[in-house]
């Protein structure tokens, strides 16, 4: 074959001739033939010599003119007027053209260029059906043509790579599917749908079938919720998350109907994760199970979610369902249709209506039953006005014959027409109106009340007449006033509702009291209380729990998921059956709870320990423990950090261990307030028992008072507190109880003792000061840092100490002085403001903190200081730093929690959680950077701390640097809008985890997003970046930018090259002639269709900077 890289002008003449010379006598004696002859030596020529040795026009016109007798191979045709080609067509006849083409032709043709790819895609490309059955049986029908497109390629039939091929349907931007089936969802469709996700595209499909009987987990995210209408599945063994999955995906909830058909028999099928599919059809295994599907749909009417189901219920014409005979309820049926039920939806105007239908089959002969189950709404003006002027004439009689009474019988009409229909199917004023405009012999139905001056309502009523009419209102009723509107809601909210007690035992049995009368129920405690926890008033007195059943669990979760606590003042658990229940109260406000009461039967330490170091025990000012278990079997242990308490265990005495647990309780020192059970002895018993031996193990002599053998006081070293041990007898009700009573309490203060014990200091150093009078200051600190090592911290007061200690410096040794007329001290607290200042000035950062704990006064002062936090850093849980601008070196940890200081390092808090919520705390704080290199457990500690306080860090600036970082980077505890700069290095790049991060609010409102990744650009999830408005962008090799095409960046800017000696050609791909810039050959600009903007492309070297401009 001829090199054609050597051909020119005058050599393919040449040879254009030389084939016109083999074919001129065909011609001569054929000349209208000429035209198909030419392109037949075209296409020998193309054999030969390579489909691009010269196209077709150049050929045909040589070939013409040597026809005409024209043999000029020198003709110049740089003057020929330029030649039409198919895009100068008439709009008309182009798209005459395009409906004889076929769809892949189509597809071929709108890729020649972007006019053509215009009027492509204004043709409706008329898709009834995408058929896929595997990788090789692809079929697409079109509304229009011969048949279907198939995926094998046979004839050139089909695309060769049906992914491709829908790919490009997908660009279609009239592109509407009838409907598609999906017999198999294999590894080819598993690829389609993620190369659909990678593109953020979904199917714009109307149905959708699964025709064969498919597992439940079925996929559907990948069409348009909405424009999807019909959802047919086949499920084989289903199984409830599964189908709770399908049913909560927005393609079922908007479809219009939603076909499920399973040979499983109703009884294995999950019906319960249908409750919440809005509209559905469902056909299940032979078995009619009448009573089965009835119960399936009154659940679902309970309910309340489904506005349309259908039910199949028998296939057999032999055998007619009975399910109707569990729809008998009188006020349920329905005049004349005894095919049919109406039941009234609770609170709404709406009622389910119950149809009983056959529908025979002609190509099996048998008969299906079907249940239609839907919501209707009587909403017709007219329809609701015939009926009351039924109603009317069923009483007008009456009201000839007594017209006095026509409000009454109107009420009790009224009445009847709600219980019928609804209890809001027409409210009372409107039915009363054409009442008593049928009761004047006015008949005219359509009366216009939009010109009708507007009715005074209960809203216009005195504020105090509103009150007493709340009054007289059960709790039911005030929920139901409160919801009416907003001036309501603002009145209500001012009512004391009083609930003093509530008491649950299961979903059937709950009582609450008001005052010590029992009052109305709600039907569903749940909802009682979500609508009792709206209320800004609302405390509960008290709180009784005998069971944790499943509904119970119910209630929590809701409160749960609603981000609320139950404000409680008192709460009994009374477990006396269940063996080692656990006690979960965290649904309880800590605050607000006072007491707690637990009886329980065999409790596990696991259990008890759990339960006293919840929050609400800790906050608790008393907690009761009873149980029936003997003293020996009880985890004594874990009340050990309980603050206060009260434990009544079994009628043993076992005087030794219970001893022994209050001398443990003494010597741990957290107690501050028990009572412990000795014995408890009925009336019957009292003459038989021996006295207990309890006192006998507490019979030290410093601990015995005087007068009272019955009372023991045992100091607590190093402080100036005591514990009380008290033993006492009680008969409640003829009943003997035996207890001791453990107290902390504080020695009563001695002046004369205190002042003997200051003179007994001074004497010690009254020597040294005489030496040395300018230590007396020093002396003084250091004796009363000995007397508080000696007597404890809360002994006495410095200032206290020093008083006494300078009176006896200067020689006056009356012991007797009152102090009480002394003018008051001044403190800390009433410095002049500047002199305040300038002591924060000289103060460490975590001595600043540490001042702004002692009282309000000083912690305002304290935050309007600026703390200068510079940066932050974070390295592991051993190496912290913080920078401040006032200081040139920064604060350091080494060690992470609660230790000794092992490391001698400028000041820091010991637990940098603890130092860092302080510092978050203040209202100054702005911090510049925030460098993270490890998010480990210690740094998801802090970030649950900050979650829980409701805080974000104010920070401008965040840095990941560490070159091992996977994907997975929270910023959600970062203020959106202050964050400006983030800087992140990505070892691992997941496409999922960058779209959730780029996502967040910190991202999409910061100035800059610095990424870089060590990853080739072919590896690195670049759409992930599409909606990224800002970012700077460093990958391991070129990029062909895509960016501009979704149109959702500001700016960015993208390192392609990190070698001088190999520069990048990335602006070869740039070279469109409308987006040159004139004297500017690295600048690019394209403009953004529908605005008056413009994509600004720069080339700078080593990066490439794309920029959105107007």
């Amino acid at each position: 074959m001829v090199n054609v890289t050597d051909k020119g002008p005058l050599v393919n003449r040449r040879r254009i001739l030389e084939e016109f010379g083999k074919v001129q006598t065909q011609i001569a004696t054929n000349p209208n033939a000429w035209r198909s002859v030419a392109f037949r030596v075209y296409k020998r020529i193309c054999k030969a010599m390579g489909d691009d040795y010269v196209d077709y026009p150049e050929f045909e016109f040589w070939f013409s003119r040597f026809v005409q007798g024209n043999f000029d191979l020198n003709y110049d045709r740089c003057s020929d007027p330029k030649a039409r080609s198919i895009i100068d067509l008439p709009l008309d006849v182009f798209n005459k053209i395009g409906e004889y083409l076929k769809l892949e032709d189509r597809f071929q043709l709108r890729n020649v260029c972007k006019d053509i790819r215009y009027q492509v895609d204004n043709w409706d490309l008329k898709l009834d059906e995408i058929f896929y059955n595997g990788a090789n049986e692809w079929r697409i029908t079109p509304t229009l043509g011969p048949g279907p497109f198939f995926s094998q390629n046979v004839n050139n039939r089909f695309y060769r790579d049906p992914n491709s091929f829908v790919m490009n349907i997908l660009k279609l931007p009239k592109l509407q599917v009838e409907k598609l089936t999906i017999y198999k969802q294999d590894e080819c469709w598993e690829k389609f749908i993620r190369v659909l996700n990678e593109s953020n595209r979904k199917l714009l499909v109307k149905k959708v079938q699964f025709p064969c009987f498919y597992p439940s987990k079925i996929d559907l995210h990948f069409m348009i919720p909405g424009v999807l209408e019909e959802i047919k599945l086949f499920i084989e063994n289903p199984k409830r998350k599964e189908i709770i999955e399908i049913v909560e995906s927005e393609q079922c909830q908007k479809a219009k109907m939603v076909y499920i058909d399973s040979p499983t028999v109703i009884s294995k099928f999950p019906l319960d994760a249908l409750y919440n599919c809005p509209r559905f059809t469902l056909q299940l295994g032979k078995r009619p199970a009448d009573g089965l599907k009835s119960k399936f749909l009154k659940t679902l009417m309970n309910e309340g979610k489904v506005q349309k189901c259908v039910l199949y219920v028998s296939n057999y014409v032999g055998v007619p369902s009975q399910i109707m005979n569990y729809f008998n309820e009188p006020e349920a049926m329905v005049p004349n249709f005894p095919l049919l039920r109406r039941y009234p939806i609770p609170g709404t105007n709406e009622f389910y209506e119950l149809e009983d239908r056959v529908e025979l089959s002609t190509a099996n002969i048998s008969a299906k039953v079907i249940k239609t189950f839907e919501m209707a709404e009587v909403t017709d003006p007219m329809e609701t006005r015939k009926l009351i002027l039924t109603a009317f004439r069923a009483v007008q009689i009456q009201i000839a014959a007594n017209p006095e009474i026509w409000r009454e019988l109107s009420f009790e009409v009224h009445k009847e027409l709600f219980e019928e229909l609804g209890d809001d199917f027409v409210d009372y004023p409107e039915f009363e109106f054409w009442f008593s405009r049928f009761l004047q012999g006015n008949f005219d139905l359509n009366y216009d009340k939009s010109s009708d001056p507007k009715a005074r309502s209960l809203t216009d009523l005195p504020l105090e007449v509103f009150n007493k009419i709340g009054e007289n209102l059960k709790i039911k009723n005030k929920l139901q006033l409160r919801d009416v509107c907003k001036d309501f809601r603002f009145k209500v909210d001012n009512w004391d509702f009083k609930v003093m007690t509530f008491c649950y035992k299961n979903e059937n049995d709950w009582k609450i009291f008001d005052g010590g009368c029992r009052i109305g129920l709600y039907q569903n405690p749940i909802s009682f209380f979500m609508n009792m926890l709206k209320l800004p008033k609302f405390q509960l007195e008290k709180l009784t729990i005998y069971r944790e059943d499943e509904y119970w669990k119910k209630l929590i979760e809701e409160l749960d998921e609603s981000n609320q606590k139950l404000p409680v003042r008192k709460v009994k658990v009374e477990f006396p059956f269940i063996r080692s229940s656990k006690i979960d109260l965290h649904f309880l406000v800590p605050e607000v709870l006072e007491e707690i009461s637990v009886i329980m039967k065999a409790p596990s330490f696991e259990v008890i320990n759990e339960f006293i170091k919840s929050d609400q025990c800790q906050a608790a000012k008393m907690v009761s423990i009873e149980t029936n278990t003997c003293t020996s079997e009880f985890p004594l242990k874990a009340l050990y950090n309980c603050l206060r308490f009260t434990l009544q265990i079994d009628n043993g005495s076992a005087d030794k261990l219970k001893a022994e647990f209050i001398k443990e309780l003494i010597r741990i020192g957290k107690v501050e307030w028990c009572r412990l059970d000795i014995a408890n002895y009925t009336h019957f018993f009292n003459r038989y028992h021996q006295e207990t031996q309890f006192l006998k193990h507490f019979n030290e002599e410093n601990t015995m008072v005087p007068d009272n053998p019955l009372l023991r006081r045992i100091p607590i070293p190093k402080t100036n507190e005591f514990y009380e041990l008290e033993y006492r007898e009680e008969y409640p009700e003829g009943n003997q109880v035996d207890f001791v009573r453990l107290e902390r309490k504080q020695f009563e203060r001695d002046p004369l003792a205190i002042r003997r014990r200051i003179l007994e200091e001074f004497e010690k150093v009254q020597t040294q000061i005489k030496i040395n009078p300018e230590s007396w200051r020093k002396l003084i600190f250091e004796a009363h840092k000995e007397l508080c090592k000696e007597l404890g911290a809360n002994f006495m007061d410095y200032p206290e100490f020093e008083f006494g200690f300078l009176r006896f410096l200067r020689g006056n040794f009356d012991w007797g002085y009152d102090r009480r007329s002394d003018p008051k001290a001044p403190s800390i607290t009433d410095l002049p403001f500047e002199g305040f200042n300038k002591i924060g000035a000289n103060l460490e950062l975590h001595d600043r903190f540490q001042l702004r704990n002692v009282c309000k006064d000083i912690r305002a002062q304290v935050d309007s200081w600026d703390p200068k936090v510079t940066e932050i850093s974070y390295i592991d849980a051993n190496n912290w730093n913080v920078w401040q601008s006032s200081r040139p070196e920064p604060y350091c940890v080494d060690i992470f929690g609660q230790n000794e200081n092992s490391r001698c390092r400028p000041g820091f808090y010991q637990n940098p959680i603890s130092f860092l919520m302080n510092v978050l705390g203040h209202p100054k704080l702005r911090v510049e950077k925030l460098t993270i290199h490890e998010q480990d457990e210690y740094w998801e500690k802090l970030i649950r701390e900050l979650d829980e306080s409701n805080r974000k860090i104010h920070v401008k600036n965040v840095e990941f640097p560490n070159r091992h970082y996977q994907s997975t980077i929270n910023l959600n505890y970062m203020i959106p809008g202050v964050l400006e700069e983030i800087k992140i290095y990505l070892a691992n790049s997941n496409h999922r985890e960058i779209i959730e991060m780029i996502k967040s609010e910190q991202c999409q409102s910061a100035k800059m997003v610095y990424i870089e990744s060590p990853k080739p650009t072919s590896k690195f999830p670049l759409d992930a970046l599409y909606n990224c408005p800002r970012f700077t962008l460093r990958v391991g090799k070129v990029l062909k930018s895509r960016l501009m095409e979704y149109g959702e960046v500001e700016k960015c800017v993208l390192y392609i090259s990190n070698y001088i000696a190999a520069p990048s050609q990335i602006m070869k791909y740039f070279n469109e002639l409308e987006a040159m810039v004139p004297n500017f050959p690295s600048l690019r600009r394209y403009r953004i269709p529908g605005t008056n903007e413009f994509y600004e492309l720069e080339y700078q070297g080593d990066s490439v900077r794309l920029e959105r401009k107007q």
